[in-house]
C-alpha cells in the first residue's frame, strides 16, 4: 500500500502594490492573515513550509525558505517551494 505525503507551500509575498504592506502579517479579526491561511491548510497536508524573505514569519512555527531567485515574484517563490 502506497501512502501519499503532501506538503503545503505557502507563498508569503511581502511586496503588495495595492496595500503597501506585508499582507500576511496584516490583522484580520485580530489574527494575522497568515494564521488564517495556515489554519485552513493544516488539516489537508502532512507538512507546511513558508516561502518568505521576512523572518517575522518564523513566529508561526513552520520552516521558512527565502527565495532562491530574488525579485522573480510568485514564480520564484513556487520554484523555491518545490
Amino acid at each position: 500500500m502506497k501512502t501519499t505525503h503532501i506538503t503545503g507551500i505557502v507563498l508569503a509575498r511581502e511586496k503588495s502594490s495595492g496595500m503597501g504592506t506585508d499582507k500576511g502579517l496584516t490583522l484580520l479579526n485580530g489574527k494575522p492573515m497568515m494564521e488564517h491561511i495556515l489554519n485552513a491548510l493544516f488539516p489537508c497536508v502532512n507538512d507546511i513550509l513558508i516561502v518568505a524573505n521576512n523572518q517575522n514569519y518564523t513566529t508561526f512555527g513552520y520552516p521558512i525558505y527565502e527565495d532562491v531567485i530574488k525579485d522573480c515574484g510568485p514564480m520564484g517563490g513556487t520554484y523555491t517551494g518545490l
